[in-house]
C-alpha cells in the first residue's frame, strides 16, 4: 500500500511539473514543548498490610522528569495546481533519565508521520476538484484544517484542545492510514468529499464484546475504510460532518490465495464539528461530537456473543449492534464563547477519549505521552494525570504590553475526574464487583488551575504555563506531583 501511494504521489508531481514547477510557494511551521513534573514511583505494600486493593499502592516522589514534544512540517504549493503537505511529530522519553543518552538498546523517543499528502487541483466550469493521495491522519474530523484549506476561515478550534503533537490538533475519529480522496468544491461555500483508505485496528474480541488491548502488530488487523464528508462555511455558521465504515480484514496476509478480504463484522464511525456564530462575533458556540467503533455484527444474531455482567456472570447477547466500544470512544465538546473587546471567556463541557486527551497539554498533567499508554493502569498510575471528562472555565486577554509588544495571558480552571470518561463513570457507578477490584477507588476528583502566558518573539510565540492541582492540599505527602510546568515555542513562516 505504501509503495502504491509513493508511486501515485510521484505521478501527480510529474504531471503537474510541466506547468507548475516554475513558481513554488513554501510555508512552514514548527513547535517544541518542554514539560517538567515530579512523577510518583509506585510500589505495592504487602497484602497483609492493606485492607483494600487501592491501599496496596504506595508512592514516593523523588523522580523529577522532563519530557519534550514537538512537531514540524510545511506546505509546498505550485501555482494553483499541486500542493504537497507534510506534518511530523517527535515525543521523547524522560530527558533527565540517566539512560537517555546511553546505548540502552531501547528507543528513547518516538517519531510519527502525522500527515504526508499530495493534492492535485483542477477546475471544470465554476467547480473545483481535488484529488489526493495521503498517508497519516489526513484532515481529521474535529480539526478545523479542512475548513481552513477549503474556505480560508479563521481557526475555530477550542483552546482547551491545544497540542504540540500536530498542526491538526484534535481528532474525533481515528483516521490514521493511507489512501486516496476526492473533494468537490462547489461555487457556494460547500464542499463534499469521499475518502478511501486502509488502516490498522485492534482485533475485536467477539467473546467478551471488546477490543483487545494490544498495540503490537500481531494484535491488530488491516481494515479498509470508506468515509463521506460534507462541509460548509457561511456567514453565521461553519460545519464539517464526516461518517464512514471500516471493513476489518480477517485474512492473515491479504493475499489472493488466502482471501483478499474476509469480514465477519463492520465498524461504524461519525463526527460533527460546528460553530454557530462568527468567530469574531461577541457570542458563538462550538460543538464537536462523534463516535467510532460501533460494531455491526449480524452473524452473531444466530450465534450469540457472550457478555460479562458486573458480577462476572456470562450471559448471551444476540444483538447485532455492540455499543460498548462506541461509548468508550464517544467524543463530546460543547463550548459557548463570549468575546469582549478587553477579554475573552468560555465554558467547556467535554468528554474526550483518553487516546486524544493525552495529547492535549491542558488536559495532560503528566505528559508521559503515548509511550505510557499500554504500560498498565495500576502499576504506573499514569491515567489519573490525564483528564478526559469534566468542565473547563477559560478567560484570556491580550491587553498587556511588554515593551512594544502585546502579549496574551489567561487561565484554565478545570474540574475533572482524572483518568475517567463518561463510560468509565457509568460502568463504575453500576458495577457490583468485589471491593478490591472496584474502580471507584481510583476516582480522582480534581480541580486544577493553569495560568499561562503567550509572548510574541522573533516571528514566533513563546508559551509558558504552570498547572497546579487541588491535590497539593491533600494531607498525604504527594504534593510534588500536583505541580506541572510547561514551556514551548511555536513559529509559522
Amino acid at each position: 500500500m505504501k509503495k502504491i501511494l509513493c508511486h501515485v504521489m510521484l505521478l501527480l508531481a510529474a504531471v503537474s511539473s510541466l506547468q507548475a514547477f516554475d513558481s513554488p510557494y513554501l510555508t512552514g511551521y514548527a513547535g517544541l514543548l518542554g514539560n517538567f513534573t515530579v512523577a510518583p514511583n509506585d510500589y505495592r505494600k504487602p497484602d497483609k498490610e492493606a485492607d483494600t486493593f487501592s491501599e496496596q499502592i504506595g508512592k514516593t516522589f523523588d523522580n523529577p522528569q522532563l519530557f519534550a514534544q514537538g512537531y514540524f512540517g510545511g506546505q509546498m504549493q505550485f501555482k494553483d495546481t499541486l500542493m504537497l503537505h507534510g506534518d511530523f511529530c517527535i515525543d521523547t522519553k524522560d530527558i533527565l533519565g540517566k539512560k537517555l543518552f546511553g546505548d540502552t538498546g531501547r528507543w528513547n523517543s518516538t517519531f510519527k508521520i502525522q500527515e504526508t499528502s499530495a493534492v492535485l487541483k483542477f477546475r471544470t466550469s465554476s467547480v473545483s476538484h481535488y484529488l489526493s493521495a495521503f498517508y497519516g491522519e489526513y484532515e481529521p474530523i474535529g480539526s478545523d484544517v479542512f475548513l481552513q484549506r477549503q474556505f480560508g476561515i479563521a481557526p475555530i478550534r477550542s483552546d482547551l484542545t491545544s497540542s504540540f503533537c500536530s498542526l491538526n490538533g484534535t481528532s474525533i475519529n481515528s483516521n490514521y492510514g493511507g489512501g486516496f480522496s476526492y473533494v468537490l468544491r462547489m461555487p457556494m461555500p460547500i464542499a463534499a468529499g469521499l475518502y478511501i483508505y486502509k488502516d490498522q485496528r485492534d482485533n475485536y474480541d467477539k467473546i467478551y464484546e471488546s477490543w483487545e488491548n494490544s498495540s503490537s502488530l500481531e494484535g491488530r488487523r488491516d481494515a479498509y475504510n470508506a468515509d463521506f464528508r460534507i462541509a460548509g462555511a457561511f456567514e453565521q455558521i461553519a460545519f464539517d460532518f464526516r461518517a464512514g465504515v471500516a471493513l476489518p480484514n480477517d485474512s492473515s496476509d491479504g493475499s489472493l490465495d488466502r482471501g483478499f478480504l474476509k469480514m465477519d463484522y463492520l465498524s461504524l464511525k461519525a463526527g460533527l464539528n460546528i460553530l454557530a456564530g462568527k468567530p469574531t462575533s461577541i457570542f458563538n458556540v462550538l460543538l464537536q461530537t462523534g463516535f467510532s467503533d460501533l460494531i455491526v455484527d449480524p452473524g452473531h444474531v444466530k450465534t450469540p456473543r457472550v457478555k460479562k455482567t458486573a458480577k462476572g456472570e456470562l450471559v448471551e447477547n444476540n444483538s447485532a449492534l455492540n455499543w460498548n466500544n462506541a461509548a468508550q470512544n464517544f467524543y463530546f465538546l460543547l463550548e459557548p464563547r463570549l468575546n469582549l473587546p478587553q477579554a475573552k471567556f468560555s465554558a467547556t463541557l467535554f468528554n474526550i477519549p483518553y487516546s486524544q486527551a493525552e495529547k492535549m497539554f491542558y488536559l495532560n498533567n503528566y505528559n508521559g505521552g503515548s509511550q505510557h499508554r499500554n504500560e498498565g493502569y495500576v502499576n504506573n498510575n499514569i491515567r489519573e494525570y490525564v483528564n478526559p471528562c469534566g468542565i473547563d472555565l477559560h478567560a484570556s486577554t491580550d491587553m498587556f504590553r511588554l515593551g512594544d509588544m502585546n502579549f496574551t495571558t489567561g487561565m484554565h480552571l478545570t474540574f475533572s475526574v482524572g483518568g475517567q470518561t463518561l463510560q468509565d463513570l457509568y460502568r463504575d457507578s453500576t458495577a457490583e464487583l468485589p471491593k478490591e477490584r472496584n474502580h471507584k477507588h481510583y476516582w480522582n476528583k480534581t480541580v486544577f488551575a493553569t495560568p499561562y502566558v503567550k509572548i510574541p518573539v522573533h516571528g514566533g510565540e513563546v508559551f509558558a504555563a504552570t498547572t497546579v492541582s487541588s491535590q497539593i492540599f491533600n494531607k498525604q505527602d504527594n504534593w510534588p506531583s500536583a505541580i506541572n510546568v510547561k514551556i514551548g515555542f511555536k513559529i509559522h513562516f
